[in-house]
C-alpha cells in the first residue's frame, strides 16, 4: 500500500504505481508521490476495494496501461506525458 496525496473533486489526473519486490512507488502526473514496502509477489493490479482501505472508486478512468517490468522514473514521466497530451490534461 502506498499512500499519495488527496485527489481534488474533478480534477483529471495521470497516476502510475510501480511495485516491485524491493518496494512501492506511486506517481501522479509523471512526479514522485509516495513510496511503500515491497511485496514477494508483485503483480496485482488493484483498482479498488482491496485490503485494509477497501473503498470503491468512484469516478472516470480514461486508459489502463500495464507492463511486464517496472518503468524507471523517466520512462514513468515519459509515457505520463504522453498519456497528459493524448487526453489534453
Amino acid at each position: 500500500m502506498v499512500a499519495g496525496p488527496a485527489v481534488e473533486a474533478e480534477r483529471v489526473v495521470v497516476q502510475c504505481a510501480r511495485q516491485t519486490g524491493g518496494g512501492s512507488a506511486l506517481f501522479v502526473d509523471g512526479t514522485a508521490a509516495g513510496t511503500g514496502g515491497g511485496t514477494d509477489a508483485p503483480g496485482i493490479v488493484c483498482l479498488s476495494g482491496f485490503g485494509a482501505y477497501a473503498e470503491g472508486f468512484d469516478g472516470d478512468l480514461y486508459e489502463v496501461v500495464a507492463y511486464d517490468r517496472a518503468l524507471t522514473d523517466a520512462e514513468v514521466a515519459g509515457v505520463s506525458l504522453g498519456l497528459k497530451t493524448k487526453y489534453g490534461i
